[in-house]
């Protein structure tokens, strides 16, 4: 005889069912998503939340937690994961472009490669000294390392030479930060199959390796 009341049968809308049974199968949806789907399927046909766990991999608990929250709200949304309320950031986005920017410069006056320009500690400084904005050695790594930049391994940058470059990326900033309603913000870059000229010929490093100029002249766009 079978012991312990029967496992509560989760009850699933037909239109959800199929949903279900596709992001169950779907093999470019993330594998928490896909597992949840097959939690709730498995549970729709009458399994309980230990074997649920057994068959999926997981513990009962976590099955349980997905369990409860389809039963809050009986759809596939509610099976997606609840953004988090971080700390609001401490510093605001131009001033993040700021630290950018200056970390993609050559401070006055120094003419050596860039690695021996710059340290996390000087940037910092300058920024506080120039810009008048106070931030940490450990907030510069953290903001340079998640725009992949590495000031202090690299040899050369190029900037535009445009004295309202820096108005015209606060625009195009700002459209994309805060876009008009109802508006659509397409991004279009150069077509790859353009004809061009490197401007300066490649020279060779003292390790051997072979360094390019950032430079290019166009020559028209390829058939």
């Amino acid at each position: 005889m079978p012991r312990g009341p029967a496992p509560r049968v989760v009850m699933i809308p037909e239109a959800e069912r199929c949903r279900l049974k596709e992001v169950a199968g779907a093999h470019n949806a993330p594998s928490a998503y896909r597992a949840r789907a097959k939690m709730i399927l498995l549970l729709a046909d009458g399994e309980g939340p230990t074997s649920v766990a057994r068959l999926l991999g997981t513990c009962d608990r976590n099955v349980r937690k997905w369990r409860a929250r389809w039963e809050a709200t009986p759809g596939l949304e509610s099976l997606r994961d609840r953004e988090r309320e971080g700390a609001p950031a401490k510093f605001t986005l131009p001033e993040r472009r700021e630290l950018v920017k200056l970390a993609c410069d050559r401070p006055d006056g120094i003419v050596a490669p860039f690695r021996e320009e710059w340290s996390q500690e000087l940037l910092a400084d300058v920024l506080r000294r120039s810009r008048g904005i106070e931030m940490s050695r450990s907030t510069v790594q953290r903001i340079l390392a998640s725009n992949g930049l590495r000031p202090h391994r690299v040899r050369q940058w190029l900037h535009s030479p445009d004295p309202e470059f820096r108005e015209k990326v606060e625009r195009i900033c700002a459209l994309y930060t805060a876009p008009p309603e109802d508006a659509i913000v397409l991004c279009v870059d150069e077509k790859p199959l353009q004809a061009l000229e490197r401007a300066h010929p490649a020279g060779r490093a003292r390790d051997g390796s072979v360094r390019h100029e950032f430079g290019y002249v166009r020559h028209g766009v390829g058939a």
